[in-house]
């Protein structure tokens, strides 16, 4: 029998007698069940699978420089970020842009200038794909552990986990909630957090 990770399974819950085993929400889960329909059938250990499949939210020092540089480069409060129309403020910034350059063009404005708006054109599209770009990556522990306190961590898991109810698939028990850390953010609340991920994630411009 290779060394798969649907062998793997089957081999160390029958060798070890595993009784409960914590999975990632992703691959694992899927070649999980693999595992426990054969052992269904040839009679192994199955034991009870556990995963927690959530997004983490949260503001680090990266978020927050992105943040200031979006707000810079398109001229954005604190309101349009969390607005569902952000995308259409940014594409319209853009579109004043365009027609800037396209009049000083016409009028034969000095090069100077016309290096300075075409510049902030092109700038301000690579910094909507920067902001997208950071807030769309998925942090790793110790991204969370570099930017928010020990104590808020598990403090933050341990709110979530009792206010959740697993859901029971066969021999797998699913906990699907997301995590928000406020952290020390005094800017955006704990249910403005998200908000804010979803709508800087979409944000996206015509180069």
């Amino acid at each position: 029998m290779s060394l798969s990770a649907v062998s793997r399974n089957l081999i160390f819950a029958e060798g070890l007698g595993t009784h409960f085993f914590i999975s990632g929400s992703g691959g694992g889960l899927r070649y999980g069940r693999i595992s426990d329909a054969i052992s269904s059938a040839i009679g192994f250990n199955q034991p009870l699978t556990f995963a927690w499949s959530s997004k983490d939210y949260y503001l680090g020092t990266v978020h927050k420089n992105a943040v200031k540089e979006l707000q810079h480069t398109f001229s954005l409060t604190r309101e349009d970020l969390l607005d569902a129309t952000l995308n259409e403020r940014i594409g319209e910034f853009r579109d004043r842009l365009a027609a800037k350059i396209t009049e000083m063009e016409a009028e034969g404005a000095d090069k100077k200038s016309l290096r300075l708006y075409t510049g902030r054109f092109l700038g301000s599209a690579k910094t909507a794909d920067m902001v997208s770009r950071v807030f769309s990556s998925v942090p790793s522990l110790f991204d969370l552990c570099m930017n928010l306190d020990k104590e808020d961590i598990v403090k933050s898991w341990g709110e979530v986990l009792r206010h959740s109810v697993p859901e029971q698939y066969d021999s797998s028990c699913i906990l699907a909630q997301d995590v928000v850390y406020a952290g020390e953010s005094l800017t955006f609340s704990s249910d403005e957090i998200p908000v804010l991920y979803r709508n800087l994630c979409a944000i996206g411009v015509k180069k």
